[in-house]
């Protein structure tokens, strides 16, 4: 996708937003309400049924890593995803959010985290893409949107949560 950086954060908002809506409409909740913040303002990248949603997009970087085993050096090239829960090191004021992981070429293969703030307690978050799966505290809420149903349960206390599914 081409494209500068706010471009790029703007299209990924609308395609979580997209995702979103098809889940919560599969699973039987039919009134979805958005709202967008100031510009000035925002922290978040849009309001869903009460719940502030901070979208993160990172596009794959390749950092190579080297390695000395009886004393030869070997260079292995990593991709990574680095993604920032911060402003000023001070944790992003949000309900819920999503991680949009983007190859290099800027494209969405759907790949995505999507968690509450109190479910990570890191600042920051790398994403280091090897042989093996990623089996790290994010790992559960990876390609998973059942986190936000939890999110939007907990926000709605005052009103009973209803899914006709």
């Amino acid at each position: 996708m081409e494209g500068n950086k706010f471009e790029l954060h703007s299209s990924m908002v609308e395609k979580v937003l997209r995702e979103m809506r098809k889940f919560l409409t599969s699973k039987g909740i039919e009134k979805i309400d958005v709202s967008y913040p100031s510009f000035h303002t925002r922290v978040y990248s849009f309001v869903l049924n009460g719940i502030r949603v901070s979208v993160r997009v990172a596009q794959s970087t390749t950092q190579e890593h080297p390695v000395t085993v009886n004393g030869k050096r070997y260079c292995y090239d990593y991709r990574k995803f680095h993604f920032n829960f911060h402003t000023h090191g001070k944790p992003i004021d949000t309900d819920f959010i999503v991680c949009v992981c983007l190859d290099q070429d800027g494209d969405w293969s759907g790949d995505f985290f999507a968690f509450a703030p109190k479910d990570f307690k890191g600042l920051t978050f790398s994403l280091h893409i090897g042989k093996r799966p990623y089996r790290g505290s994010l790992a559960p809420y990876r390609g998973n949107w059942n986190r936000l149903l939890q999110v939007l349960q907990s926000k709605s206390k005052d009103k009973p949560f209803r899914s006709t599914a």
